[in-house]
């Protein structure tokens, strides 16, 4: 598996690029079947991405506001190309992860067989403290600022990469909270980004995002 990712990366791209370059819309022929394979490949290897990645519409509001019938025969290639942008964004930060992991993955196979009786604990050790690290007497409190939330990804065993994209729906989640009216639909975005990213962080973030909402 060393290098797969890097092998469905680059034929990906070159395709989208194909499209980005003649396609009107996103009802090309051709679109559906390269937006399928960029969605697996970001489900296959860095699927916390994946709510990111379904967010791209690769259509402008205009085009969007008309009937699908209607919508075929509009030029939205404005849209389009900034939208494929976007996705080539991602799916180099996927590509990145996928590396992060694989070399990861070799650390703990070259480590194994040199010392099993003391390496493995210490492998593990991360994981094993992840959960215990909240007090009892600091879990019932509620959220009063970002800074619970903030410290709530500082206790975290993950990398700095996965730590920075977090902080960044949490300041996602801090504006939609800060409205008079917040905005549930950026709110549930990021609490299915953070059940998808954590499951420790979903259950201690969670909680603290939903007791800042207004009661009524």
């Amino acid at each position: 598996m060393t290098d797969r990712w890097t092998e469905t990366l680059q034929p990906l791209i070159a395709e989208g690029n194909t499209l980005k370059a003649s396609a009107m819309n996103r009802h090309d022929a051709r679109f559906s079947g390269w937006h399928a394979k960029a969605r697996g490949f970001v489900q296959e290897f860095a699927p916390k991405k994946r709510p990111t990645f379904d967010e791209i519409r690769f259509a402008s509001d205009f085009l969007l506001s008309k009937p699908e019938d209607d919508q075929r025969e509009i030029n939205d290639r404005i849209a389009l190309m900034s939208d494929f942008d976007l996705c080539f964004e991602l799916l180099e930060q996927v590509a990145e992860v996928a590396a992060e992991e694989e070399k990861k993955a070799k650390a703990r196979r070259l480590a194994t067989p040199q010392t099993p009786a003391s390496r493995e604990p210490a492998l593990r050790e991360p994981a094993s403290q992840a959960p215990a690290s909240p007090s009892p007497e600091s879990a019932p409190a509620p959220a009063t600022s970002s800074g619970d939330l903030r410290a709530v990804v500082d206790r975290m065993d993950l990398s700095a990469r996965d730590k920075e994209e977090i902080l960044a729906e949490i300041e996602r989640v801090e504006r939609a909270l800060s409205k008079p009216q917040p905005d549930w639909d950026q709110i549930k975005r990021v609490i299915r980004f953070l059940l998808d990213c954590d499951r420790t962080l979903a259950i201690e973030a969670i909680p603290l995002i939903l007791a800042r909402l207004p009661k009524s």
